[in-house]
């Protein structure tokens, strides 16, 4: 099955404490590329998330968003640095000793003291990251998500397939217009060659058999069957491939090269004007078809 390297999907997911979201993007790329960002208190879920994407995806960089919006409150704790109090307390009396106005200290100079004050999550509510019912509801809320890219990528998928059999059917009919005009060539050029060769023959004095044997030795050469039977070959293992249910963007990546070396050796050994035109017209094909698979997973 096609599937395209393009697409996106959003979900959200109410839960107790606030409302999860998770967006999915994805777009061409030769390899798998993911991109995970995730507030840090999920951050332990990065692993995790990463492995379940690579298990539905091939190919693309894809990016991946979660987020989450509170609509409760938490709860939180204060703790006070105690031995850092007293020490900056007993400094400040020293300090009035020796004559100096110092004002009582209060909460706001406290704050501004680096860990004199620190404020936290009480712990009765536990830290997000270890509310397992919390980090079930994310991974659920990504696997939807990722369920509902998946779908778009199979349904861009459909519209290259018709694309690609329409082009796929093109080549094969071009390949058999190429044989048929090929045959024809080779017979007039192999008549026209032994006439002349007769007359050069009849003028010089030559043996006629060392000419018929250079007759044929440039005949087999311009031969084009070989490349002809590489690409029909080419040609069924294609419909193989897209009619799989594996990935095979890479795969049809590689075979339209080899298709595009057996069109530039065909164009090379071919004569007639009319037979080069049906090969311009097959490399004009197959450069199209290299531009969708880049598409494809």
């Amino acid at each position: 099955m096609i599937k395209s390297m393009t697409g996106f999907a959003e979900g959200r997911k109410e839960i107790e404490s606030g409302i999860l979201g998770a967006s999915i993007r994805s777009v061409n790329h030769r390899y798998l590329d993911l991109q995970i960002r995730l507030p840090s208190s999920f951050i332990a879920l990065e692993q995790g998330l990463r492995s379940l994407l690579q298990e539905r995806l091939t190919r693309g960089r894809v990016e991946l968003l979660v987020t989450i919006q509170f609509t409760q409150l938490p709860e939180v704790e204060v703790e006070l640095n105690e031995k850092m109090i007293r020490a900056l307390g007993s400094a400040l009396e020293r300090s009035r000793d020796h004559g100096l106005e110092i004002k009582e200290i209060t909460v706001s100079d406290l704050m501004r003291v680096p860990n004199a004050l620190v404020i936290k999550e009480a712990s009765s509510k536990g830290d997000a990251i270890k509310d397992e019912t919390l980090l079930a509801a994310i991974t659920d809320l990504v696997s939807e998500t990722l369920e509902n890219l998946d779908g778009m990528r199979k349904q861009e998928g459909e519209y290259l397939y018709g694309d690609l059999n329409n082009r796929h059917n093109s080549i094969e009919m071009l390949l058999r217009q190429i044989d048929d005009g090929a045959r024809e060539s080779s017979k007039v050029f192999e008549e026209r060659l032994r006439e002349r060769s007769a007359e050069f023959a009849e003028a010089m004095g030559a043996d006629p058999m060392l000419l018929v044997q250079e007759i044929i030795r440039v005949t087999l050469r311009s031969d084009i069957s070989e490349e002809l039977s590489r690409l029909r070959a080419h040609l069924a293992h294609w419909q193989v491939l897209v009619d799989s249910s594996d990935a095979c963007g890479r795969r049809l990546d590689f075979l339209l090269q080899e298709m595009n070396r057996e069109a530039n050796t065909i164009g090379a050994k071919i004569e007639g004007v009319k037979v080069k035109q049906h090969v311009i017209d097959m490399k004009a094909e197959i450069e199209r078809l290299r531009e969708q698979v880049q598409n494809i997973e």
